[in-house]
């Protein structure tokens, strides 16, 4: 559902139609790990190695859309 609401937003913006983005405080750390979480499975059945490695001075938290960024 998200990924026909990124593309019906897409199309939008071809309309000169504004965009919708909610920016919220995020937690870079537990964002990643859902999104590990999500894809892990779908690695190991294609036997592929998952590696997610975050830079230390990465801020914990920041303000963006977690929608778009997931």
């Amino acid at each position: 559902m998200c990924l026909v609401n990124d593309i019906l937003d897409f199309t939008k913006s071809d309309f000169d139609k504004e965009i919708r983005i909610v920016f919220e405080q995020c937690n870079i750390r537990k964002d990643v790990k859902t999104v590990e979480m999500m894809l892990k499975m779908r690695a190991r059945i294609r036997n592929i190695d998952l590696i997610i490695e975050l830079d230390e001075n990465i801020p914990l938290t920041f303000y963006t859309d977690p929608r778009r960024l997931k």
